[in-house]
């Protein structure tokens, strides 16, 4: 039993469905109820199951906590490596998904949760952060909330990794266009194969980015 003290209690969903914040939670629930049957496809050519396979192996059996797990990709590769795995999202939809995918592993905890105001009643010895679930946070505040819970999950000499997302310079100067950047790629075979659309717009002065996403 992992227990968790939330901070405030999320938001019914009719009263969720009428708040656009870009970086609430509102929005990111929304987001990841739409797109959340594309997520494992769409990140299928990653290929970073090896990576995750080798540095839990590196620490033994080691209790994981993984912040934004998502559908559950990654936690399936965790989760016969480690002692113990708290997988913590803000979806009630992606924790649907992931409980159905991690149906039968042991020594998986399933949490929702922000991962911003998470108060759990143990230490981990790695905190994982795959896919750049920070990706979401568009100010600095929210992320410096999260590091400042990380730093209180890790046992001392404990083990974070950030898998970041970062946009190469020439990606950056072609969306502070005012048109944006966009591109566009397949992913799967025929006939279940689809195509996906981004157009990113970037704010210098901010440093951040909206960006659109269209599956066809």
């Amino acid at each position: 039993m992992c227990t968790h003290r939330p901070g405030r209690e999320p938001l019914p969903r009719d009263d969720e469905s009428r708040l656009t914040d870009p970086g609430s939670k509102a929005e990111v629930r929304r987001y990841y109820r739409t797109v959340g049957r594309f997520i494992d496809s769409d990140l299928s050519e990653r290929n970073d199951a090896a990576y995750w396979t080798s540095r839990v192996q590196e620490l033994g059996r080691p209790r994981i906590l993984e912040l934004g797990a998502g559908t559950g990709r990654v936690t399936r590769v965790l989760a016969p490596l480690a002692g113990e795995v708290v997988a913590v999202d803000l979806s009630r939809d992606m924790l649907a998904r992931a409980r159905r995918a991690l149906e039968g592993v042991p020594g998986v905890h399933l949490v929702l949760a922000d991962m911003q105001e998470l108060a759990l009643d143990r230490a981990f010895d790695l905190v994982v952060a795959a896919n750049d679930p920070l990706i979401h946070l568009p100010s600095d505040t929210g992320r410096d909330r999260v590091l400042r819970v990380v730093a209180e999950h890790l046992r001392p000499g404990g083990l974070f990794i950030f898998d970041a997302h970062r946009m190469r310079p020439e990606a950056r100067r072609k969306a502070a266009n005012p048109g944006g950047w966009r591109k566009e790629r397949t992913v799967g075979d025929p006939p279940e194969s689809y195509s996906v659309r981004e157009t990113w717009q970037f704010n210098p002065a901010h440093w951040t980015a909206r960006v659109r996403y269209e599956y066809r």
